[in-house]
């Protein structure tokens, strides 16, 4: 079986109890660089619970990881049968796609600000038009590497500077994930903030919500 195909999905998480608490159990204790993971981490420690996805997506994290010892090997059904071609018949298996895909968001902050020194005005994030604000994710298995970035943009479309971070021992400038020089606020926190002396809403954002329709989130 080819390791690159032979992952865990909802199926096994739902199927076995043990499997999700042994991924809360892992997310809860991980201390890496890996941003997904840590990302994880910050949620459970707020309270939150994994959904069966993040717990299926942290398994497949556990099975790279050497330290992770005695994990059962993911349920590939009873209807799959491996077998082998002679070796003048045997065809190469086609690499999965690469092709980048968004990823299901939910803006719990869709208010932010720029950490620019200067900056003075609150901004709403772009969550609705064709190129809003999302997360990109592109597996790359044949490397054993999962890419994510951010693409973000606020509704007046004013411009976000990337600053690139590579990812820990990145051999290349390419191999980096994009973040931004933004705080990310929550609709009290923005509302504040407005109010604030020498602050306010951006006026270009909310006269682009009222042209689309949209009320504030």
């Amino acid at each position: 079986m080819n390791p690159a195909y032979d992952r865990y999905d909802d199926r096994d998480v739902r199927g076995d109890a043990g499997l999700y608490a042994a991924a809360d159990a892992y997310v809860r204790g991980y201390v890496g660089d890996f941003v997904f993971l840590r990302d994880l981490r910050d949620r459970l420690a707020e309270g939150a619970a994994l959904t069966v996805s993040q717990a299926r997506a942290a398994l497949n994290c556990m099975r790279a990881d050497p330290r992770v010892a005695e994990l059962p090997r993911p349920d590939l059904g009873d209807n799959v049968v491996e077998f082998r071609l002679p070796r003048s018949r045997r065809r190469a298996q086609p690499p999965p796609p690469r092709r980048p895909f968004d990823l299901p968001l939910a803006w719990k902050k869709p208010y932010g600000v720029s950490n620019h020194r200067r900056a003075r005005r609150v901004h709403v994030l772009d969550t609705h038009s064709r190129d809003r604000c999302r997360l990109t994710y592109t597996p790359q298995p044949a490397r054993e590497q999962y890419r994510y970035n951010w693409h973000m943009r606020w509704v007046c479309s004013v411009h976000m500077t990337p600053v690139y971070e590579p990812y820990e021992n990145s051999p290349t400038w390419r191999h980096c994930f994009v973040g931004y020089d933004i705080e990310l606020l929550t609709r009290a926190e923005a509302a504040d903030l407005a109010a604030q002396d020498e602050w306010g809403w951006c006026r270009q954002c909310l006269q682009t919500l009222e042209r689309r329709g949209v009320e504030l989130p």
